[in-house]
């Protein structure tokens, strides 16, 4: 099974929003689930917040 969502969060002092992208996947033998993997843009949501440039980091 797979499920991609979006996550909006609001921030209260300032109403300004940000989106938080996610994708789940699971594995399921029966009616239980086996194995789960799992990916978010944890780096969207922090330059969402303002907490990170949008420019790219240099390495």
């Amino acid at each position: 099974m797979v499920v991609s969502l979006a996550q909006t969060y609001r921030r209260d002092a300032t109403g300004a929003t940000a989106v938080q992208r996610a994708c789940k996947m699971y594995r399921l033998a029966g009616e239980n689930f086996v194995q789960f993997w799992g990916e978010q843009d944890t780096y969207g949501l922090l330059r969402g917040l303002g907490l990170l440039p949008d420019e790219p980091i240099a390495f």
